[in-house]
């Protein structure tokens, strides 16, 4: 009897024993299961999911796709015909192309970690409306300006130095250099813009008249004996008014001074004065004049 008990007990002893030895064996098994699981877990392929705005105009400059932080980099961009898209990057270029509705193919090989995998995404390329502007010309220095733009609502010129208004279709500007004016709108929610240059430059046919009377006895009209458009593009300006005995009654080196029909503070009299007036026109013309002024009360 106690021969069979041991034997017994030793069974016992023996079970547990490979019990023990199977629990830690798979414990073992199973943990290095979870860290090949938690390995893989982590090596998961990245998204491949993006996309692009639901609108893009064609005056845009350049578009870039939308994607997550974990987006896989690596792969090729390819379109439908007619869209300019970087095959590396997957910028658009809307202005180089042609207004539409487009696929995007993101196509990525497989390595040793990741397999291969796609997504296909749609773009809009939506045309942009057009805005006209005055057109581009020549002024000389100090002339009046319009602006004019149309093919929108509102607009917003540029640069705003000078304009009479910045904000309106119609605006002016006296010129003092040679500039160019863009007007800018939104139409359907795509920006537009149009420019036009306004050139500043001497008139080389341009005819400079001297008046030959005057009446300065204060009525207001044609008081002053003014040289009207001789300030522009003038230089080296000399302008002399002699009486009949040839006594110098009137001077001016400024082309925008005026002689009020006195001398020394007192009434010039009535009756016919010479002048005398050179001057360079656009700095290479020389110009000379002289006449007769008839001064009338």
């Amino acid at each position: 009897m106690n021969r069979q008990l041991k034997y017994l007990l030793l069974l016992v002893l023996a079970f547990l024993i490979s019990l023990r030895f199977y629990s830690t064996n798979y414990f073992a098994i199973h943990l290095s299961e979870n860290k090949s699981m938690e390995f893989i877990t982590d090596s998961i392929i990245p998204e491949l999911n993006f996309s692009y705005p639901t609108r893009i105009c064609n005056s845009e400059k350049e578009v870039l796709p939308i994607a997550p932080n974990n987006f896989r980099k690596g792969g090729t961009y390819t379109s439908s015909y007619g869209l300019w898209i970087d095959k590396l990057t997957g910028i658009i270029q809307p202005t180089q192309s042609s207004p539409g509705t487009y696929t995007v193919l993101y196509s990525v090989s497989a390595n040793a970690d990741t397999s291969s995998g796609k997504h296909l995404a749609y773009v809009t390329i939506q045309k942009t409306q057009d805005i006209s502007v005055t057109p581009s010309l020549i002024a000389e220095p100090n002339t009046l300006v319009e602006l004019h733009a149309s093919g929108a609502f509102n607009f917003t010129w540029s640069p705003t130095k000078d304009l009479s208004c910045v904000t309106c279709s119609r605006t002016s500007v006296y010129t003092t250099e040679t500039t160019e004016y863009c007007a800018q709108s939104k139409i359907d929610g795509c920006p537009v813009k149009a420019c036009t240059t306004i050139s500043v430059a001497c008139n080389d046919n341009k005819t400079l008249q001297v008046p030959n009377a005057f009446s300065p006895n204060a009525d207001g009209n044609n008081d002053l004996f003014c040289l009207q458009g001789w300030e522009m593009c003038i230089s080296n300006f000399h302008f002399i008014i002699f009486n009949r005995l040839g006594q110098i009654i009137f001077e001016s080196r400024d082309a925008k001074q005026c002689w009020d029909g006195s001398l020394n503070g007192l009434l010039a009299e009535p009756g016919v004065y010479l002048y005398v007036l050179s001057a360079s026109y656009n700095r290479d013309k020389t110009i000379r004049k002289k006449g007769n002024i008839n001064l009338l009360r």
